[in-house]
């Protein structure tokens, strides 16, 4: 999976000690799982996620060049050269242009992360958004990604309350910042590829036994089985019928 990690850790209104120690864990936590790592190659939240990466893979004679992947802006010095760095085709990554095209990091990522960040970030983001990418905001250190999370969090009420319950995990003050980095990167990879597993099958009660062996199955390979007249989302199902009805 390819991660892009976005945001500043100039612009952190909470914690900001504990907001690079995050940055550097997750960063590392993503090339450790054999994930990429993505960037802009422009701040300072850029150039310690992806530090702390190609220390990581050095130190564990991994290549950083494979795993590792950065894009500047075409008239731009990057801000770090970890990894493989490459220049954009595009001049800047504003969304003023006539015609719109998605920056490559963005274009490219599987999933996005936002963290801390202002202004820069939201643009980020938004190019996320257009380009249809799962969006993460961590919502711990407050700035955009605060503002992210909690735009994204509504959405997901309204769309999906199954998925909103886990990405409520975002929000969190565990003081164990290794853990909580996994359950970033957990949720991002459940949100690229969903864990459910939807069960067609006779609702009798003969055929119970059938759908617990069914479910016991997908717990041991990491799904989690569903059924209509089972799953918490039935009351969502009911109420979208009955809209329709009326």
């Amino acid at each position: 999976m390819r991660i892009l990690v976005g945001g500043s850790l100039r612009e952190v209104p909470r914690e900001p000690d504990v907001c690079a120690e995050f940055a550097a864990a997750l960063g590392c936590e993503i090339v450790k799982q054999g994930h990429t790592l993505l960037n802009g190659c422009r701040g300072s939240l850029d150039t310690a996620v992806a530090g702390a990466a190609n220390d990581w893979l050095t130190q564990n004679g991994r290549d950083p060049n494979k795993l590792i992947v950065g894009y500047c802006a075409k008239q731009s010095v990057p801000e770090h050269s970890f990894g493989t760095v490459r220049r954009s085709a595009l001049v800047d990554w504003q969304m003023n242009h006539p015609e719109l095209r998605v920056p490559e990091q963005i274009e490219q990522a599987d999933a996005t992360i936002f963290v801390g960040g202002g202004d820069g970030t939201f643009w980020a983001k938004n190019w996320a958004f257009y380009a249809r990418k799962p969006i993460l905001g961590v919502p711990r250190f407050g700035g955009a990604g605060e503002t992210i999370y909690d735009q994204e969090l509504e959405r997901l009420h309204t769309e999906s309350p199954i998925t909103a319950q886990d990405y409520e995990s975002l929000n969190q003050v565990s003081s164990d910042v290794a853990s909580y980095v996994k359950q970033v990167i957990s949720l991002a990879e459940r949100m690229v590829s969903p864990r459910s597993v939807f069960t067609i099958m006779s609702f009798k009660k003969e055929f119970h036994d059938v759908y617990t062996s069914c479910k016991e199955v997908c717990r041991q390979f990491d799904f989690e089985a569903e059924r209509t007249d089972e799953t918490v989302s039935l009351e969502r199902i009911v109420a979208r019928v009955e809209k329709g009805i009326k």
